[in-house]
């Protein structure tokens, strides 16, 4: 009996332990002559211990002096290759259609149907949807009740491992630097299922891919999603139409769809910041009086980033401090001449810009926590280092050297610190 016939009898009678697994995966290919490890997947007690076929020494090689990036790493083990010839095939299953998307949510209500069988058969459909749903199904968990909510469980336990969700953020960015035509709709549909706060990121990679891949045919169709019933959707729609079709549709229809609706008109103002359009500033400006601060706060990055200036506006200021900083903004854009070169502004991960930072101050004085911005400027107050300083300030364990300061809300709190 070889070595590779006994790993397999051990397998097939479930004895595989770890020590088996380490012959399997270092001994036994250097026994056989081999430089790599030999990967052995068990499946249903079947040994397919094979290379993928079709995979040249060459290519593996090449694979191996270019290692992937985490986003590549992720579309690999789902079996996409971002370099494949028929990428757009193999991920046009992570995108569902107006009809899909319909069914999907008919099957989530299923879950709390009264019909056993009904319930059941839900349960499979939603284990085997292709396209990322899980932060539908994490949605529709949250007013469940227990047989609903357990059967969620179960359907997220085995569709987590696959990580479509961070899949179809990296097969957004491969659309938005090599574009392809026709999927600027489809990214719209899946980008109605998002919520445009919790899915900041994921929902600024798809407005640049869709207006990247929108064709002057889809003119029409983005212009009639201003009216979607999803905001998400809206603000993307509103996006591409800054970014791609803004001349060519009448300005009075513009000013209806924008009318009311500043979210609408930040998305249309962004998209237009995209493509280095200096004629924003004005509507940035307004846009920093804004009562909705996601609204200002956005504005602000945008202003900042379009003139490369920081006029200390933030919009988590109180309203006197904003309004001082709005002066500022208001005196240097005055002082700007009609022909002002602007650079377009890259939107995208990573684009919010603006924190509140928590400075702790060393022992022995008043405040245990003070707020900062990070443009530098000192806050008057902020819920969460009050609450942290009141809690218990002796409680805050300094380490100068390694500037890092630990707090800990005492026994009181059990161990916690209060967020508010």
């Amino acid at each position: 009996m070889n070595w590779r016939s006994l790993i397999y009898n051990f397998v097939s009678m479930g004895r595989l332990n770890s020590l088996t697994l380490f012959l399997s995966l270092w001994i036994l290919p250097l026994l056989s002559g081999g430089a790599g490890l030999f990967a052995v997947e068990v499946v249903g007690g079947v040994d397919a211990a094979t290379e993928p076929d079709g995979v040249s020494t060459e290519e593996r090689d090449r694979v191996r002096k270019s290692p992937l990036s985490a986003g590549e790493s992720i579309l690999v083990d789902l079996e996409i290759s971002p370099e494949d010839k028929n990428f757009e095939e193999k991920i046009a299953h992570f995108f569902l259609t107006r009809n899909e998307l319909g069914q999907v949510l008919k099957q989530i209500s299923d879950l709390d149907a009264d019909d056993f069988r009904k319930r059941n058969d839900a349960s499979r459909a939603l284990v085997m949807v292709a396209a990322p749903i899980e932060h539908l199904l994490g949605g529709a968990r949250k007013d469940a009740g227990a047989e609903m909510s357990r059967r969620i469980q179960g359907i997220l336990n085995v569709r987590i491992k696959r990580r479509r969700l961070d899949a179809l953020y990296h097969v957004g960015g491969r659309l938005s630097s090599k574009p392809m035509p026709g999927w600027g709709l489809p990214l719209s549909v899946m980008a109605s299922t998002f919520d445009p706060v919790s899915h900041w990121d994921l929902l600024r990679m798809f407005e640049i891919a869709s207006a990247a891949c929108a064709q002057k045919q889809d003119r029409e169709a983005f212009e009639k999603l201003l009216s979607s019933e999803y905001q998400s959707e809206r603000e993307l729609a509103a996006f591409v139409i800054g970014n791609r079709f803004l001349s060519e549709v009448e300005p009075s229809r513009v000013t209806d769809f924008m009318a009311g609706d500043q979210f609408l008109q930040l998305a249309m103002v962004r998209g237009r910041a995209a493509t280095g359009d200096s004629e924003v500033s004005g509507q940035l400006l307004d846009l920093l009086g804004s009562e909705n601060l996601r609204v200002r706060h956005e504005a602000g990055i945008l202003l900042r980033r379009l003139h490369s200036k920081d006029f200390g506006f933030a919009g988590y200021d109180s309203a006197d401090t904003r309004k001082e900083a709005v002066g500022r903004w208001e005196n240097y854009l005055g002082s700007l001449g009609d022909d002002v070169a602007i650079e377009p502004v890259r939107i995208g991960r990573g684009a919010r810009g603006e924190f509140i930072v928590l400075v702790a101050t060393p022992p022995g004085k008043d405040e245990a926590v003070s707020p900062w911005t990070t443009s530098g400027k000192k806050l008057g107050k902020s819920q969460l280092a009050a609450s942290m300083a009141a809690i218990r300030p002796d409680g805050i364990s300094f380490n100068d050297s390694a500037k890092l300061a630990v707090a800990s809300g005492g026994g009181n709190e059990e161990g916690r610190v209060v967020k508010s």
